[in-house]
């Protein structure tokens, strides 16, 4: 009885966030475990184009725009934005709580985030064009590019 009623616990949970869509949602998704399995599927998906996009694209421009939550944690989110298919488009790249909330902090987040889609630093850097920063520490520019 209690096995029954934990897993229509789980099954009402994972329902209520489709909820919203409107879209029916068959069983065989109806659970945090297959939810948990389609997500990651749809993140690696979404992560592989923007790498595509940003390895094909001869320049880039990114944006960070950061926030600090209720634990105090400096948090960023990292953009890039590239010509595709002739017209701009902006590629999320990550969202990660950063290990300092000073320049050292923002500059190894971007590093991660570029390495995340695959881009290593001499790549990302001889490619940029365009920096933007909404709410970001960014007292670094001599740390990474040699203007």
């Amino acid at each position: 009885e209690k096995r029954k009623r934990n897993r229509a616990q789980t099954l009402t949970r994972g329902t209520t966030s489709n909820k919203k869509t409107g879209l029916p949602l068959t069983p065989a998704f109806a659970n945090d475990t297959r939810c948990a399995e389609m997500l990651s599927t749809v993140t690696s998906t979404i992560r592989d184009n923007n790498s595509d996009a940003l390895k094909k694209s001869k320049y880039i421009s990114f944006m960070i725009d950061g926030a600090t939550d209720n634990s105090v944690l400096e948090n960023e989110v990292f953009h890039a934005r590239v010509v595709q298919n002739g017209k701009p488009e902006n590629k999320m790249l990550d969202l990660k709580a950063l290990n300092y909330s000073h320049a050292d902090g923002t500059n190894d987040g971007i590093k991660s985030a570029y390495l995340k889609v695959g881009m290593k630093d001499e790549e990302w850097k001889r490619k940029t064009v365009g920096f933007c920063a909404d709410g970001a520490t960014v007292t670094w520019a001599e740390k990474w590019c040699s203007c």
